[in-house]
């Protein structure tokens, strides 16, 4: 670029800025605040009062037609019941196998067994058992070999 200084045209131009050092700004005083009171108008409800009104008549609302939608339902039901006498022996037997597998559930909670390091041999003789194992063999296994006197303490000379 061809710039003419003094006179004088010249391939060559060399500018010169004045660039101002960069200061950050200082960092800001905390302000005191003074506490405000809300003034009281007795003729404005308050907000609180009215959102909490506001949320109570909408659960009353949704109680009050859910209620009346199970009513609802429950009468055409039973209408539909009367017409169909095949949904009552429906309604018995769901009632009976879920009475029944709720007792099964029970029993199976009770009856559950935590897996033993033991296994049933009553082929074992006392020497060979600890005291551990040998109530094991006795209670669980049914092995009245263990115990000679029937008093409940298998292998007596390993469980003193």
């Amino acid at each position: 670029m061809k710039v003419g200084i003094n006179h004088v045209w010249s391939n060559v131009t060399y500018w010169k800025v004045d660039v101002p050092i960069w200061y950050p700004p200082p960092s800001p005083t905390p302000k005191t605040t003074a506490s405000v009171s809300k003034p009281t108008n007795n003729n404005q409800p308050d907000n609180d009062l009215f959102s909490d009104l506001v949320i109570f008549v909408g659960v009353g609302l949704f109680l009050v037609t859910s209620i009346w939608g199970l009513y609802k339902l429950v009468i055409w039901f039973l209408k539909y019941a009367r017409e169909n006498d095949w949904v009552y022996t429906v309604i018995l037997w769901l009632i009976v196998i879920g009475f029944l597998v709720f007792i099964n559930r029970d029993s199976r909670k009770s009856t559950k067994k935590t897996p033993s390091r033991y296994t049933c041999n009553c082929s074992k003789t006392c020497p060979n058992l600890t005291c551990a194992e040998a109530y094991y063999q006795l209670e669980e296994c049914g092995c009245s070999v263990r115990d000679g006197d029937g008093d409940g303490i298998p292998c007596e000379a390993q469980c003193r």
